[in-house]
């Protein structure tokens, strides 16, 4: 065997002990998967992790960048970090007792497994007659209000929006006039999306740094922005970013506050929190009244 292979057989045997379980089952490398994504916040696929146990023998060496988040991922810097600093930890090696053990232990694994996956799917088997026989016709997808997303492609594609060139976090509606998805991040430098975030922003507040213009140029923007939304009468579908992390967290439907705004800002109020994917004209009823 030869050092590398050494090492990734250790870093194999780390992540195994990170997650607390024997990876063997196709169930195994798609938890392990999901655990590294919501560790190190890359993705490694479970495909990826399958040839890099073996479990598919393609005869593929394993990529740098790979190595590095698994590294990362089992509490080291990189792949090199990982590969100097296993060098000067001691290494277990397996008795001859232990060693003989493993394929009896293995075979009793995998009938435990197989039975264990048997139970699941005939349970699985019967929740799904009962689900099929009592729903109602036609079930609602309901977008509920606290629900995070990657980036912008993830949620957009919720309202079936494919084309993020342009402007990804400012999209119309298909098919809905008047609605815009939009996407805008917490903070922002320029404009604020102020608010209340251990409420999820039930309003969020548009102003311009004032480093940015003087004065004047300032009150002027924001006045001809505050009137132009007002005009627009537009609702906001909104998703916000930063809140605290690089997600973006779904806070709900907002309109232009008609009171407590000016022309030195424009305040966003929330009118409805969750919202039925396949109803969404219904949304339109919360506009301003004209």
């Amino acid at each position: 065997m030869t050092l590398e292979e050494k090492s990734i057989a250790a870093l194999r045997e780390k992540m195994e002990k990170k997650i607390g379980r024997h990876i063997e089952t196709p169930k195994d490398y798609d938890l392990l998967s999901q655990s590294v994504t919501e560790e190190c916040r890359e993705h490694v696929s479970a495909n990826t992790l399958k040839r890099l146990y073996g479990y598919l023998n393609e005869g593929r060496t394993p990529r740098l960048s790979t190595l590095n988040i698994l590294s990362q991922y089992v509490g080291y810097r990189d792949w090199k970090d990982f590969c100097e600093k296993l060098e000067s930890e001691p290494q277990e090696e397996p008795t001859e007792e232990s060693t003989a053990q493993q394929p009896e232990k293995s075979r009793r694994c995998s009938w435990k497994c197989f039975l264990a996956i048997l139970l699941v799917a005939m349970a699985a088997a019967v929740l799904a007659t009962l689900h099929f026989a009592n729903r109602p016709e036609k079930e609602s997808h309901i977008l509920k209000m606290g629900t995070r997303f990657p980036d912008h492609a993830s949620y957009l594609a919720l309202f079936g929006i494919t084309d993020l060139s342009g402007q990804p976090w400012s999209k119309p509606l298909p098919h809905v006039d008047n609605i815009i998805v939009f996407g805008g991040m917490y903070n922002h430098p320029c404009w604020g999306n102020l608010g209340d975030t251990t409420r999820l922003l039930p309003t969020r507040t548009e102003r311009l740094d004032p480093s940015l213009l003087d004065k004047q140029d300032e009150h002027n923007h924001l006045r001809g922005h505050y009137f132009s939304q007002l005009e627009s009468n537009h609702l906001m579908i909104t998703f916000m970013r930063n809140m605290p992390d690089s997600t973006f967290v779904y806070c709900g439907v907002y309109r232009v506050r008609l009171h407590e705004s000016d022309t030195t800002q424009v305040v966003w109020e929330r009118v409805a929190e969750d919202i039925d994917l396949d109803n969404l004209e219904s949304l339109l009823r919360l506009r301003n009244p004209r």
